[in-house]
């Protein structure tokens, strides 16, 4: 349990932190989790109106000597990362419902679909 602290270059220390500082944390169903000390943000828009505030996801590449390997970490963190949002499943469920040819499938059928998509699992009862 807890969380772990790897720094750039040594062992991190606790309070030694910046935003080379990547965390290792243990998700709800134990699975690592990899978060990077850093908040990345993308502006857009007028300052005075209409201006949105995005969350950009922080890269773990190593910029001036990037490897296949952490080409591997930052696809799979994004794909962990989409895979676990909340959003998906539901939108991922009533487009393939939607794919098999019902076209407006009913909130609950959703959330029955979206419950298999996220557990991996799915018992049929008939009654």
């Amino acid at each position: 349990g807890g969380v772990q602290a790897y720094c750039l270059n040594e062992p991190a220390q606790i309070g030694d932190y910046s935003a080379e500082t990547i965390f290792k944390v243990l998700s709800d169903d134990q699975k690592p989790v990899y978060r990077k000390n850093l908040r990345s943000r993308i502006l857009v828009g007028n300052k005075s109106e209409n201006q949105y505030d995005i969350r950009n996801m922080p890269n773990i590449f190593d910029l001036a000597e990037p490897t296949k390997r952490d080409a591997y970490y930052e696809t799979d963190a994004v794909l962990e990362h989409l895979l676990d949002h909340h959003n998906t499943a539901p939108f991922v469920s009533k487009n393939l419902i939607q794919h098999f040819g019902i076209s407006n499938p009913s909130p609950d059928y959703i959330r029955r679909v979206a419950t298999a998509f996220q557990t991996g699992t799915f018992e049929y009862f008939d009654g």
